[in-house]
């Protein structure tokens, strides 16, 4: 058994070392990308659709052979996909069973101790400019930065310029298959210098700056329990559970990668993974790459 599941079993007896969680510890959230955590009722329904879930994304395939070939007819002008009635069955089936459920999320930033403990005893709460400039003003408060910096980062940032840099303000992001925390290009900015994307976003070419936020706090991975009905994902949860279930079968269809975003806040943090204590090691494979942590 590893570690993570090791931890959740160690959760459900020792509610006590996070006061948010309570009896909540006792609904043990499931990991996405390992089934054995899953819903029986969820695995079984795979389990019995299994045959037909393959020939849908056979019959998918097919028709992106034949218009590799120079059929248009397959792209344009496809015939119906038998298979898609049980799979539009399925998934639906698969989202009800998931939706008062909790999954495991992953959310990559570098912390100092104080914002630590600040998530470990009151969660998580999603961007806004207010938590920006808390986090800012407690740097200089700390002794962390000098008062200049905090003041340049404090006018300086994505949230007072949200319209040019995409929509980030209400929304705390999450990483839900693991093996997405091993993809250095995909996580290594967020792990490398302080604040979040917002506060550092509009520095990152400003070296004096960016390498004070580089030197500021440790790498840490906040794991934390997120209600299925909260995520805001590019597909259904049941969906990206499906997908998932179906590539450990090399069943080839889509990606069964799977970030998202919540609005709302995430009281449960379960623990806080920092670079060094092994577990991050084992998730993110760190030492292997290119940029040194």
């Amino acid at each position: 058994m590893d570690s993570d599941r090791l931890f959740a079993r160690s959760q459900r007896g020792n509610a006590s070392l996070n006061p948010l969680l309570g009896e909540e510890a006792l609904n043990e959230p499931f990991l996405a990308d390992d089934e054995t955590t899953w819903p029986t009722d969820l695995t079984d329904l795979l389990a019995e659709n299994l045959e037909e879930l393959k020939a849908y994304h056979k019959f998918e395939r097919d028709l992106e052979r034949r218009y590799a070939k120079g059929d248009w007819k397959a792209r344009y002008h496809p015939p119906a996909n038998p298979s898609q009635v049980t799979r539009m069955r399925v998934l639906e089936e698969a989202n009800a069973l998931v939706d008062g459920a909790s999954v495991v999320g992953y959310h990559c930033t570098r912390l100092v101790d104080h914002e630590v403990d600040a998530i470990l005893t009151g969660g998580m709460k999603p961007l806004s400019a207010e938590l920006v400039q808390e986090k800012i003003s407690a740097l200089v408060a700390s002794g962390l930065v000098p008062a200049d910096v905090g003041s340049l980062l404090l006018t300086e940032n994505a949230t007072c310029h949200s319209e040019h840099y995409g929509r980030r303000l209400g929304m705390s992001w999450f990483v839900f298959a693991r093996p997405t925390l091993r993809e250095e290009n995909g996580v290594i900015r967020l792990l490398s210098q302080w604040g979040g994307e917002a506060t550092y976003l509009l520095h990152e070419q400003t070296p004096d700056v960016i390498e004070r936020l580089r030197k500021l706090g440790t790498p840490c991975i906040v794991e934390a329990a997120i209600t299925v009905r909260d995520i805001q994902t590019f597909c259904t949860v049941g969906e990206r559970l499906v997908c998932h279930y179906l590539a450990k079968r090399r069943v080839r269809g889509e990606n069964p990668d799977w970030e998202g975003y919540v609005e709302v806040p995430t009281p449960r943090v379960r623990r806080i993974i920092r670079r060094g204590d092994g577990v991050f090691e084992r998730l993110t494979n760190c030492q292997r790459w290119k940029t040194k942590l």
